[in-house]
């Protein structure tokens, strides 16, 4: 029985082995993981708004490159005289060279800050506050953009667009 003692049962070799090759593993594994997706990257966000980042790359403009972007404010607005906010906020981007229409949706509840103010709110309440003046400059401001386009539909309109299509 003394002898059993000393030796080590093959069953617990094999597993000190397997700890020592997986924990550096597992650790290695780890440390990249968090360098890939959880260090925060640095955000390069240029102070000029005179120019679009196309511009500063030598990119064509949209206007030079046939491209055209139009806002979509989907509004549910109760009254005439009520902005309301906006449900929904559509980049449609018309391209008239390959004659094609991509839609990037921005997410209504984003947290940014509204227009040239200080104030950060709902990126839906910039047209609430101002309009879609206010809204086409909080998004213009925010992402780098030089949208100048818009077109408000309202739930009647969408109907009528979708029986359209």
């Amino acid at each position: 029985m003394n002898h059993n003692k000393k030796k080590l049962s093959k069953k617990n070799i094999i597993l000190i082995v397997i700890s020592c090759i997986l924990i550096p593993v597992i650790a290695y594994c780890s440390y990249i993981s968090y360098l890939l997706f959880w260090r925060k990257t640095p955000t390069f966000v240029s102070s000029n708004n005179d120019t679009t980042g196309s511009e500063q790359l030598g990119l064509p403009t949209p206007e030079e490159s046939g491209i055209d972007n139009i806002v979509l404010f989907g509004v549910d607005s109760r009254t005439p005289n009520d902005y309301g906010r906006t449900d929904s906020i559509i980049i449609a981007t018309i391209d008239k060279n390959s004659k094609a229409i991509k839609l990037t949706s921005v997410m209504r509840d984003l947290y940014v800050k509204i227009g040239s103010t200080n104030s950060m709110s709902r990126i839906n309440s910039a047209y609430a506050m101002g309009g879609p003046e206010l809204a086409l400059e909080t998004l213009n401001n925010n992402f780098g953009l030089d949208l100048k386009y818009y077109a408000l539909i309202d739930f009647k309109a969408f109907q009528e667009v979708v029986d359209k299509l």
